[in-house]
C-alpha cells in the first residue's frame, strides 16, 4: 500500500536525520537537520509540493516547513485557502530538495544535493502523486534531473511561460507519471519578480485551477 511504503520512506529519512546515518552519513549539512513535514494520511494526498529547504531554525517540536516564509502564504494563495499540509485532513505532501537548514552554506549544497535527491526519488515513488508543484530553481532542477522529458530542458522562466494551458501533462519523473507545475520562488530577492512575464497572472490562475481540480 502507498501509505505503508511512504511511512517506510519516512522512517528511513528520520533515522538518517536522527543518527546522521544511511544516505545522510558524511553530509556537511547533517548537523543542521530539522523535523520535516508529513501528512498523517499520505494515502489520501494527491498533490506534492517541492521547495528548496527549511529557511530558519525553529523549536524542535515545530515543523520546519511551516516556518518557510514567504512560501507558506504563496502556497496558501495558490490553493485558494485550501492548503492543508498537516493533520488528519492534510491534502498536500510538502517536502524539500534539501532536508536540512542551509544557513548560507552554499558551498556545501552540491555535496548535500546528491544525497537529498535520493530521498526525493523515494518520496515521489512512494507517494505517486497526480500533481507535483516545483517551487523555485532548486526544486525544478532536482525534478528535471529525474526526468528525460524534453519539455523540461529549459530554464525555469521559460518552462513557466509554457504553462498557459496548465501544468505539463504526463511527465515521467523518477519513473512515475505525473503532472508538473513549475513555479518561481516567491522570495523578493528572486529576479523573476523584477520583470515577470506579462502572462504571469493568467499562468498562476491556470495552475491554481489545476491544483483545485486535483486536491
Amino acid at each position: 500500500m502507498v501509505s505503508s511504503t511512504l511511512r517506510s520512506v519516512w522512517k528511513r529519512i528520520e533515522d538518517s536525520h536522527n543518527n546522521c546515518a544511511g544516505l545522510c552519513r558524511g553530509c556537511p549539512l547533517c548537523n543542521s537537520r530539522l523535523l520535516l513535514l508529513k501528512p498523517d494520511r499520505p494515502e489520501s494526498v494527491r498533490v506534492m509540493v517541492v521547495t528548496e529547504g527549511p529557511n530558519r531554525y525553529e523549536p524542535i517540536e515545530f515543523l520546519a516547513s511551516c516556518a518557510n516564509m514567504p512560501t507558506y502564504p504563496y502556497l496558501y494563495t495558490l490553493f485558494r485557502g485550501r492548503f492543508k499540509p498537516v493533520g488528519p485532513e492534510a491534502n498536500v505532501y510538502w517536502t524539500h530538495v534539501y532536508k536540512c537548514f542551509l544557513d548560507g552554506k552554499q558551498s556545501m549544497v552540491r555535496k548535500a544535493s546528491r544525497k537529498c535527491r535520493q530521498y526525493l526519488e523515494y518520496e515521489v515513488k512512494a507517494l505517486e502523486p497526480r500533481l507535483i508543484l516545483a517551487v523555485g530553481k532548486s526544486a525544478f532542477k532536482a525534478l528535471r534531473a529525474g526526468s528525460r522529458d524534453k519539455r523540461l530542458k529549459r530554464q525555469l522562466k521559460d518552462a513557466f511561460k509554457k504553462q498557459l494551458r496548465g501544468p505539463f501533462k504526463d511527465v515521467n519523473i523518477f519513473g512515475v507519471k505525473v503532472d508538473l507545475a513549475v513555479l518561481p520562488h516567491p522570495s523578493g530577492r528572486n529576479r523573476f519578480w523584477n520583470k515577470p512575464p506579462k502572462e504571469t497572472p493568467e499562468i498562476l490562475n491556470t495552475i491554481s485551477e489545476a491544483i483545485l481540480k486535483t486536491v
